[in-house]
This record gives structure tokens, C-alpha cells and sequence, in this order.
């Protein structure tokens, strides 16, 4: 039986696979072709070996996905599927292992789960799956609701920790923005053993930004902007007095007329309509690679922007003093 929606089926582009409760860890990796071992072989040029030098290879096809010195440890891709069954185990039930993907041939790895939806528990501060019953207080139309999913990644090509990552999608359109939830990183650590406390503090640290991110959402909804304000903090943020370059231009374009959604009342002449139209253009356009793109949008260039445009509109029209803190991405 599958959990995953048409929306984060849309969501998760690229190499990006479901993960079903009776899958083993190497049906869960050959999912998304990154059913290998790491082998470690030292440098070699002009027939010298550099041992002081190992380059980290797939042993199903030599690929290579890194090369770093001797003291590094080598964690297993099938290490890491266990170390994330661990983290949803310690969290009493709260999440499952819904989704697995990777970039740039399995140098990195990110598996997910969602904080929404069936989630009752662990959303219970926010109104649980009470957001689908119409007629209660906390019911919020199919089509204004968010999504969050807490983002484990982990790399055999960069001298990294497990990251974590908080990405919020707007049901509507799968506009993403995607929050690093730097608090509880150091505490992550492939050779020490999971503990529920650390699980534990890393979701409420999780849902403290899906908190957050629900509440400026609900801010600037409620701040009505003309056009004219909206096109002048375009060209502020962008650095484009005069609108020239082609991304105002697009995002201009996007506000006035092009916005997925732009027909909701909750997007209609306010700052979240203008949000939107920034997200929608870091999670949608320009889109060559769906893998490279969905990186960008976690992690990259794409995550940056959205997030500096969100901060700045706090800071334009929003009273921050009153507001919840999202973290910096």
C-alpha cells in the first residue's frame, strides 16, 4: 500500500524512490540504482601509488564518488538505510521511512519522512488531521495545506555529517523551501548509537520550523500588497532598479498573472502571493536536470535564494519581534 501522493510524487524529482514497510535494505537501495559497497583504493599515476590519497569507488561499477585521506571512515550505503530505520524506530512511531533518493550517482544519499498528513501525533500542536474534518477550528482546505518531510542526507563524496533538513511543499503547487535544521547536526554521528533523546530533540527542533514556517505563512496571508509594492520589492531584493533582467521579469510575470494557485483568496494581492511566486520560481523554472534541480532546491543556490526572499519579506512587512524564528538554511 503506498503513502506517497501524487504531490510528493511531483515533489521528489529525480532519483527518488518509495520506501514500503517490508522492503530490505538492498530492495530499498537497487530502488534508486545505488545498491553498492564503497571500496577505498589509494591514488595511482605514472605507476606510483599514493596510498597517503584513497579515492572511494561503487564496487558494482568503479564509479568514482570521492577521494579523501586515510582517516576517514567508510559508512556502507546499506549502513545508512539502517541508521534511518533507527532514527524512525526511535521516534515511538511518530514517522515511517517513506522515501529514498540520490544525486550525482549515488555520492550522496537522502532519505525522508513526512511530519504531515497521517502524522496526527506528532503535528497534535498544530491541529493534527483535524486540518481535514470541514467544519473544525482547525480545518484548512485541501488546497491551502502544506506539506513537511524531515530530510536525512548523508555523502560519499564530501567530508560531511548527516544533514537534516526540514522542505515544506505547498500542496497546490509543490512550491518547496527547505530549512536546515543546524541545531541537532553535531549531535548526529554514524559511530555512536542512535538514542531516542537525540531522535527526539532533532523532530521537536523539526517541528519547531514547520511551526514557524506555518505561522509567517499565516502572517503574510494576511498582509495585503499592490502590485506596484510587490514589483518594488522585487527589484530591491534582485538588485534590479529598473526590472530589466529576465528573472524579474519572469517572477513580475509570475505575481501579475502565472501563479499556480493564484486563484485562492489566500493568494490573491497579499505577501504570500509573492512568496509563492519566488518559490514557485526556485522549485519550477529553469529546470534542465529534475535531479540537479531538486538538489539546488534542498541545498543549493535554489534553497538560498527562497529562503533570503522569505527573510526579506519578514523583514519588509512583518512585525519579526512577534514572530517564530526560522532557522537559516
Amino acid at each position: 500500500m503506498t503513502n506517497l501522493t501524487e504531490t510528493d510524487r511531483k515533489l521528489f524529482r529525480g532519483t527518488a524512490a518509495e520506501v514500503l514497510p517490508f522492503m530490505s535494505n538492498e530492495e530499498i537501495l537497487a530502488s534508486i540504482g545505488c545498491n553498492f559497497n564503497v571500496i577505498r583504493r589509494p591514488a595511482e599515476s605514472g605507476g606510483r601509488s599514493y596510498s597517503d590519497c584513497q579515492l572511494w569507488l561503487r564496487d558494482d561499477t568503479q564509479d568514482m564518488l570521492g577521494f579523501f585521506g586515510t582517516k576517514r571512515q567508510i559508512i556502507q550505503p546499506g549502513t545508512f538505510v539502517d541508521y534511518f530505520r533507527s532514527f524512525c524506530t526511535s521516534a515511538d512511531k511518530q514517522i515511517n521511512f517513506d522515501v529514498i533518493g540520490s544525486y550525482n550517482n549515488g555520492r550522496t544519499l537522502y532519505m525522508g519522512a513526512k511530519l504531515t498528513g497521517n502524522n496526527a501525533a506528532v503535528l497534535s500542536a498544530g491541529g493534527g488531521l483535524n486540518i481535514s474534518r470541514p467544519g473544525h477550528s482547525a480545518y484548512i482546505p485541501s488546497e491551502d495545506r502544506t506539506d513537511h518531510w524531515l530530510i536525512l542526507t548523508e555523502s560519499f563524496g564530501e567530508s560531511l555529517r548527516p544533514r537534516v533538513t526540514v522542505l515544506s511543499s505547498e500542496l497546490v503547487c509543490t512550491n518547496g523551501l527547505a530549512k536546515r535544521v543546524t541545531e541537532c547536526e553535531a549531535k548526529l554521528s554514524h559511530y555512536s548509537a542512535m538514542s531516542a533523546d537525540i531522535v527526539h530533540a532533532v523532530l521537536d527542533h523539526a517541528m519547531r520550523q514547520c511551526r514557524a514556517y506555518d505561522r509567517i505563512k499565516e502572517r503574510l496571508i494576511e498582509t495585503p500588497i499592490s502590485m506596484d509594492t510587490a514589483r518594488a520589492a522585487l527589484r530591491q531584493f534582485f538588485d534590479d532598479e529598473d526590472g530589466k533582467t529576465s528573472t524579474v521579469k519572469r517572477l513580475e510575470q509570475i505575481y501579475a498573472s502565472d501563479l499556480i494557485g493564484g486563484q485562492l483568496d489566500t493568494r490573491t494581492a497579499n505577501a504570500w502571493r509573492l512568496a509563492s511566486a519566488v518559490t514557485e520560481y526556485t522549485s519550477h523554472a529553469r529546470v534542465r536536470n529534475e535531479e540537479t534541480a531538486f538538489r539546488s532546491q534542498l541545498e543549493g543556490s535554489r534553497a538560498r535564494t527562497a529562503n533570503s526572499f522569505m527573510q526579506f519579506l519578514e523583514e519588509q512587512f512583518l512585525d519579526t519581534s512577534t514572530l517564530p524564528q526560522l532557522a537559516t538554511a
